[in-house]
């Protein structure tokens, strides 16, 4: 339960860093007041509005997200002529499950 505090610092840093990253090349922001500014609003957002708050967010992201995923899925799959197309062109053996539950693949899960 306590490596839960570093460790989320650690992701919250390195979500903040990547973010500011895309944002620095993107719109050419600067890096440090782009990490500072997203982590205040975030601190704010979280202080003010607690979890409902941050669930909200969440949610209106997800709202963002899912059709913009689904767009690029359907316009992939029509840029590569079709699912049977990119069935086709997977590696062999890559549908196989045979070869994905093998051994040593359980033997990593199940051993102690």
């Amino acid at each position: 339960m306590w490596m839960q505090i570093p460790f989320g610092l650690l992701q919250a840093g390195i979500w903040l860093n990547s973010l500011a990253v895309f944002f620095s090349a993107v719109f050419a922001f600067d890096l440090t007041l782009t990490i500072i500014a997203t982590g205040l609003v975030v601190l704010v957002i979280a202080l003010l509005g607690g979890s409902w708050a941050v669930l909200a967010s969440d949610f209106v992201q997800v709202l963002i997200l899912m059709p913009v995923c689904l767009t690029v899925t359907v316009l992939a799959l029509l840029k590569i002529g079709g699912l049977g197309a990119f069935v086709a062109q997977l590696p062999p053996g890559h549908l196989d499950l045979r070869q994905i539950f093998s051994k040593d693949f359980l033997w990593l899960w199940a051993s102690p």
